[in-house]
């Protein structure tokens, strides 16, 4: 599933990538952002995305970005253009974002409640028995139903 996502997501990053450059930079805004998205695929951190390990062996002699150098780049307004019309294009292209985020809010009852389902954890700022109510948001700021 990510090789295939990954197939129809590069040219994307590759084209829109022409209307985002930046000057004087190692490694270009879609390089960036590639290597970004390659960890977002595969559900694996930012570092993850920049070890040449985790690359198939015809990429391994791409020459990646440092964790550092990829987050720094990640909150520059370049980058974050260009991932704006990624979203948009993949948007356009699948029907929906490809792009989910996850909130989770406590729903505390009092202490005195005999509720054997309800646990105990971590509330807003203290710790609460209750319950724990879980969304999966598009990038629009729908709630999906599932991450699929």
């Amino acid at each position: 599933m990510e090789g295939e996502l990954w197939r129809k997501v590069y040219p994307l990053v590759v084209e829109l990538g022409k209307k985002h450059r930046s000057r004087k930079v190692r490694h270009s805004n879609a390089w960036v952002v590639a290597v970004y998205v390659w960890g977002v695929l595969h559900d694996r951190p930012r570092s993850w995305a920049c070890d040449k390990e985790n690359w198939p062996p015809r990429w391994r002699s791409c020459d990646l970005p440092s964790g550092s150098c990829l987050s720094r780049r990640l909150r520059s307004p370049a980058v974050l253009a260009l991932m704006d019309d990624l979203e948009r294009r993949c948007r356009e292209m699948f029907g929906h974002s490809l792009f989910r985020s996850i909130d989770a809010m406590p729903l505390p009852i009092g202490g005195s409640s005999g509720d054997k389902q309800a646990g105990y954890g971590r509330a807003a700022a203290s710790k609460a028995k209750g319950y724990k109510l879980y969304a999966i948001l598009d990038s629009s700021g729908g709630v999906r139903g599932s991450a699929s």
